[in-house]
C-alpha cells in the first residue's frame, strides 16, 4: 500500500515538474512554421549538431548545437527578449531543452517545433 501511494506522489511530482518546466514554451506545428516563415523572417534555430545540421535542415535557420548552450549568452546577448525564438531539432526532444535555457536567459517567446524535422514537410537543404 505504502509504494502505491509513493508510486502516485512520484508521478504526480514529475508531472508538475514537467508542466512547471515548460511554463511558457509554446509548441508548434510543422505546418503553422511553414506559414510564418514564408510570411516572414524569424529566428529559427536549429539545435542539432553541426554534422547533423549539414545533413539536412530547414532553410533559413542557424545552427546552434544543444552541446554549446553555455556559449548562448554572449551570442544571444543582441537579440530581444521578447523576439520570437523558433527552435527544433530532429524529433522535438532537444529543441524542449533546449527552450528551457532560452527562458532561463529570460526570453519570453520561445517556440519549439512539434515533433521537429521528422514530421517536417516543407524544404531540407544540404550543406557540405
Amino acid at each position: 500500500m505504502n509504494s502505491i501511494f509513493i508510486g502516485i506522489i512520484v508521478l504526480l511530482g514529475g508531472i508538475l515538474y514537467f508542466f512547471l518546466m515548460n511554463r511558457g514554451i509554446q509548441t508548434i506545428s510543422p505546418s503553422e512554421l511553414m506559414k510564418i516563415i514564408e510570411n516572414k523572417k524569424v529566428r529559427l534555430i536549429d539545435v542539432w549538431e553541426k554534422h547533423e545540421f549539414r545533413s539536412g535542415h530547414i532553410p533559413g535557420a542557424i545552427n546552434f548545437p544543444l552541446s554549446q548552450m553555455e556559449s548562448l549568452k554572449k551570442k544571444s546577448s543582441a537579440w530581444k527578449p521578447n523576439e520570437h525564438i523558433y527552435l527544433y531539432c530532429r524529433s522535438g526532444s532537444r529543441s524542449a531543452i533546449a527552450a528551457r535555457q532560452f527562458r532561463k536567459l529570460g526570453f519570453q517567446q520561445v517556440i519549439h517545433l512539434q515533433g521537429g524535422l521528422i514530421r517536417w514537410k516543407g524544404p531540407i537543404r544540404k550543406s557540405k
